[in-house]
């Protein structure tokens, strides 16, 4: 049965991933596509998404440069960069499969943002949040705590303290709130937290899970948000 909170209870949870997750390791194929052409011509439009799977990356869209571009070459660091290099992790930035289906921009776009009209982005949008004083980041705990835990394994695989992580992990972590009196909601501890991650076969889950919780959630968590023994970790 689901635990029964007290009233004025409730839970809240947040969801990262690590740097290898394959939204990012897109987003940073993308952006390196894009760097790779203001490098070398400042006027660059780029127009570039890239979608990845097991053993191979696309990317596909529109650009108009003066650069000459190596996208095989520009695609294979971006991913190397991130630690994938081996079929077993999902990704060999030396043998993945590489499509490129990027053409010129369209004709309507580039007469519209011709060299004599004003600078400006051809897509638009609008972000709606909130800040709160929970954290320094003025973001709510489960976020912040979710975020800082992903970057700490990021940089315990990138230093060779986690061997046996895979690049892609993906951490929820559920707070409980308290609503105050005058509507204040205050974080009260860290109810669970959640992680899907890959290992490489010779380490046993147990053994994983015990280092992320001595060497992750420890680090992270404020202690006054533990409680004892600490979070459940499915």
């Amino acid at each position: 049965m689901p635990e029964a909170l007290p009233s004025g209870h409730f839970l809240f949870a947040s969801e990262a991933t690590t740097e290898g997750h394959f939204d990012k390791v897109c987003d940073r194929i993308a952006d390196a596509v894009l760097d790779t052409c203001l490098s070398q011509d400042a006027e660059s439009r780029v127009l570039c998404e890239a979608c990845a799977k097991s053993g191979m990356v696309m990317i596909l869209g529109e650009v108009v440069s003066k650069a000459s571009i190596q996208y095989e070459q520009v695609i294979r660091e971006a991913v190397k960069a991130v630690g994938y290099d081996s079929d077993e992790k999902g990704l060999d930035w030396r043998t993945m499969n590489i499509i490129v289906a990027v053409e010129d921009q369209g004709p309507d776009i580039a007469a519209s943002l011709g060299s004599q009209r004003p600078k400006l982005a051809d897509d638009q949008a609008v972000a709606v949040g909130y800040a709160t004083d929970e954290t320094e980041e003025a973001m709510p705990l489960s976020h912040a705590l979710a975020t800082q835990m992903c970057a700490q394994m990021d940089r315990l695989r990138r230093d060779g303290v986690f061997t046996w992580l895979r690049p892609d992990t993906r951490v929820q972590v559920t707070v409980e709130y308290k609503t105050d009196s005058d509507g204040a909601l205050l974080p009260q501890r860290v109810h669970s937290i959640s992680v899907i991650y890959g290992i490489l076969a010779e380490v046993k889950p147990a053994a994983a899970e015990k280092d992320f919780m001595e060497q992750v959630v420890k680090p992270v968590v404020p202690e006054r948000f533990l409680d004892s023994p600490g979070p459940y970790i499915c």
